[in-house]
């Protein structure tokens, strides 16, 4: 079985999803949130493993049952790199991530992003990063060594971008590095919800880590 797993949360993106997924050489898991563009037709067809799920979950909650499969079906995964199905993430960054994980035998690499989707992610990105020295906490292209990741599963929950796992691998001493990437335009509509409301989950989120 693959030794990396690429896993990739998707929600009515079929267009940008099959052209990343045209660009990829590696193991791919595509967790299908309740798509209604006929992502999981086409995703039979091309013989990707896949889980749908048959009401919509979320981005983050999407990504913990993904790793949770993972764990349970790909026994001999040693990292699992998770990226977004709109086409900022592009997938040229893959080998570079994967090879820093290798040669730096890191627990976590991040894809520091060129530029973010939100005010509120300049913000947050800002405090976090005096607090903690991660300056893009919220970006979604990272890389987890998978025997560490799963120490954590039952104690993350889906409410926070992930960015309590983040805090698990840094409070835990683990080994975190990065790269930068240059982001594409987001291609669809946000998958945390409006901007209103996902502004609102960052700024419940800043009061989670900082109060």
């Amino acid at each position: 079985m693959s030794e990396i797993i690429v896993l990739i949360p998707s929600k009515n993106e079929s267009t940008t999803l099959f052209k990343i997924l045209r660009n990829i050489k590696f193991k791919t898991v595509i967790i299908n949130d309740g798509s209604t563009d006929g992502t999981e037709k086409k995703l039979r067809s091309l013989n990707i493993d896949f889980i749908t799920n048959q009401k919509t979950l979320g981005y983050e909650t999407s990504l913990l049952k993904g790793f949770k499969y993972i764990k349970k079906n790909y026994k001999k995964c040693r990292y699992i790199l998770t990226m977004d199905a709109d086409g900022e993430h592009p997938p040229k960054y893959i080998n570079k991530i994967i090879n820093v994980a290798n040669v730096k035998n890191a627990d976590l690499v991040m894809g520091y992003r060129s530029k973010y989707n939100r005010i509120s992610e300049y913000i947050i990105s800002f405090f976090f990063n005096k607090k903690f020295g991660i300056s893009d906490p919220l970006t979604g292209f990272k890389i987890y060594k998978a025997k560490k990741l799963y120490k954590f599963l039952n104690k993350v929950k889906s409410s926070y971008f992930l960015i309590d796992l983040l805090l698990l691998f840094k409070l835990a001493n683990l080994k975190i590095c990065k790269i930068n990437i240059q982001t594409k335009k987001r291609r669809s509509t946000s998958r945390v919800g409006s901007i209103i409301y996902s502004n609102i989950k960052i700024f419940l989120f800043i009061k989670f880590v900082f109060f």
